[in-house]
């Protein structure tokens, strides 16, 4: 009994990810997509999303081996029409019966966004593989109109209070119907854990949003009492301020943003486990990690947008070295069979993005 207890601790590995892409690799790819897409009126692209995703998740390594990404560019392509195609029709039929188009546009999209999401993820994911063996994503409609549509609505009479708790059982919903192989994983997150992670971000914004008001106030709080007679010249100036006030806190709410979803990652990370006896942890703190994404975005804004492989490699790596599995025995030992890779439609029209922040 006590000889298997010390062999199965011993079998407990932690293995951290690692990223070994580079700047100047991304650069190049980014560069040569945009260049060619121009030339092809765009078609390209769909080309250069696979080349971009395949790049990342081939340097994405875990125990010595990297990821893989299998979409082939016409069915992303062809994925892209289609949006585009809807898009264009329906703003066509809206100038003739704009009421009705309206109204069955809301119904369509309600109807149709549980598909798209499980689409979404199941392409995404039977797209991705490890050691030759691909993830998989079997959702189901009504579980998703549940948990993305009907929740959500529910939700927003809590005015905002009970939105952990749909992300949770969101994230929960995506876990539980995910796979590697045959293997599937589950996903554990206490309510008082989601809680903590939305305190993450509304100190901050509480916070920043004082400091703002406070030198502000300082700063034009004469002027502004000097010009209570003067409508015009208070209104001219309140403008003004509103402006100051969105330029100070745009960058606040991109730091919030991102160090709730670091504390969301870390979450999602810790509760997560493979095949019954494989974890993960993910160990961003989350404000350091906001201003960590924020200072990577202020240079590729303040370099025209030429940096921005740069910042997506950077985010990418960092995000890496703060993932660990710790795994409970072989990962050798995984089976799976082939699949049929989905529907691109969910995929392109980004519905995935943003849902839950995992490790990819």
């Amino acid at each position: 009994m006590d000889g298997s207890m010390q062999s199965a601790a011993q079998e407990e590995r932690r293995l951290p990810f690692s990223f070994s892409g580079t700047g100047k690799d991304y650069f190049g790819i980014c560069l040569r997509t945009f260049l060619l897409a121009m030339v092809t009126l765009g078609i390209y692209d769909a080309w250069g999303t696979v080349e971009r995703r395949r790049y990342l998740l081939g340097h994405t390594q875990l125990d010595g081996h990297g990821f893989d990404y299998h979409a082939k560019p016409w069915v992303i392509l062809l994925a892209r029409l289609i949006v585009v195609a809807a898009i264009i029709d329906i703003n066509i039929f809206a100038r003739i019966w704009p009421k009705e188009v309206a109204l069955g546009a809301a119904l369509g999209m309600f109807v149709l966004l549980p598909w798209l999401i499980n689409s979404a993820w199941r392409f995404t994911l039977r797209n991705m593989s490890y050691r030759n063996l691909r993830f998989d994503f079997k959702g189901n409609y009504f579980q998703a109109l549940w948990y993305f549509v009907l929740l959500p609505f529910l939700a927003v009479f809590a005015l905002g209070l009970a939105s952990p708790l749909v992300t949770r059982a969101q994230a929960q919903y995506v876990a539980r119907h995910m796979k590697y192989g045959d293997a599937p994983f589950s996903l554990e997150m206490t309510v008082g854990g989601m809680y903590r992670v939305l305190l993450v971000a509304i100190p901050l914004l509480v916070l920043i949003g004082a400091v703002i008001g406070g030198v502000l106030g300082a700063l034009y709080g004469s002027e502004i009492a000097a010009l209570t007679d003067r409508p015009e010249a208070l209104g001219e100036l309140f403008g003004g301020l509103i402006m100051v006030v969105y330029l100070l806190m745009l960058p606040a709410f991109v730091l919030a943003a991102m160090s709730y979803r670091a504390a969301l990652r870390n979450a999602v990370l810790c509760g997560a486990v493979l095949d019954g006896r494989h974890k993960f942890e993910g160990t961003l703190r989350p404000w350091r990690y906001g201003l960590f994404v924020l200072g990577s975005w202020i240079v590729a804004v303040l370099s025209l947008g030429f940096a921005v492989p740069w910042a997506v490699v950077r985010i990418r790596r960092y995000q890496m070295d703060h993932t660990v599995m710790i795994a409970q025995g072989d990962l050798d030992d995984f089976k799976g069979r082939e699949r049929d890779a989905g529907d691109a439609v969910g995929a392109e029209t980004g519905v995935m993005e943003g849902i839950v922040g995992g490790a990819f």
